[in-house]
């Protein structure tokens, strides 16, 4: 073979080769773009849900402090006083007991 003809081949070779590098490049930088888009997309996603969780938890902060308020209140109120028929039980079993006990 001619040494221009093997020039000529050599040259076509690394045309070949380059086109193929910029192909495969574009390839890569293409597939990069979309993670990128998909990797966005996916925080814009995240960000709206913190967002509306940041809403709830606030919401239910504030409902557990008026319902705690709300619990002292009705604590502060709230007078015991002592069932009849429970104390009528309690004072029933303890005239049981005291004679058992009286005659050990």
């Amino acid at each position: 073979m001619p040494r221009y003809a093997l020039q000529i081949n050599t040259y076509v070779s690394l045309q070949i080769s380059a086109q193929e590098s910029r192909r495969k490049k574009k390839e890569f930088v293409d597939t990069l773009e979309r993670k990128v888009e998909l990797a966005v997309q996916e925080l814009e996603e995240y960000k709206k849900k913190c967002e509306l969780l940041q809403k709830q938890n606030s919401s239910l902060k504030t409902q557990l402090k008026s319902l705690k308020s709300l619990v002292a209140n009705n604590n502060s109120m709230v007078m015991i006083k002592p069932d009849p028929d429970a104390a009528g039980e309690l004072f029933d079993l303890t005239l049981f007991r005291i004679p058992l006990i009286h005659y050990i």
